[in-house]
C-alpha cells in the first residue's frame, strides 16, 4: 500500500463513498439530497483541504480528507481492507492524534466515536 495525494480522478470515488458512509454514520445527512451531501466534501476540497489516498496496485483502498494537524473531515476504508491497519495509516499520514481532540465539520453520531470531536460545521462554507 502506498500513500499518494488525491487527484481529480479520485473525486468521484471520494464523493460516492463519503455520501454513503456519512449517511450511515450521521443524522446530519438526513433530508439532504445526494448532490447537497456531495457538496459538503467537495466544498472542503475546493477550500484547500487535502485528500490523501491509500493505494494498492492502482486501486483506492481508503482515503482521508484533512487540513492541519488534528483537523479531520472524514476518512473511509473499503470493507475488504478494514481491520488491516489502513485506517491507522491514513490517520498517521494526515497527522491526526487520536489521543487529542479533533476538529471536524462532520459529527458521526450514529456509531461509536473514535475521537473527541470539536464540531465545526461552518468549515464546509468558509
Amino acid at each position: 500500500m502506498i500513500r499518494r495525494v488525491g487527484i481529480d480522478d479520485d473525486i468521484p470515488f471520494i464523493v460516492e463513498t463519503f455520501c454513503k458512509s456519512f449517511r450511515a454514520a450521521s443524522t446530519q445527512a438526513e433530508g439532504l439530497s445526494k448532490e447537497r451531501t456531495a457538496r459538503l466534501i467537495t466544498n472542503l476540497l475546493d477550500l484547500k483541504w487535502h485528500a490523501t489516498i491509500a493505494d494498492s496496485e492502482g486501486m483506492i483502498v481508503g482515503w482521508i480528507v484533512h487540513r492541519e494537524k488534528n483537523e479531520l473531515a472524514w476518512f473511509y476504508v473499503r470493507d475488504l481492507f478494514r481491520g488491516q491497519g489502513v485506517g491507522r495509516c491514513l490517520l498517521k499520514w494526515a497527522n491526526v492524534d487520536r489521543m487529542k481532540r479533533v476538529m471536524s465539520p462532520f459529527m458521526p453520531n450514529r456509531a461509536p466515536r473514535m475521537f473527541a470531536i470539536n464540531h465545526r460545521p461552518y468549515e464546509t462554507v468558509l
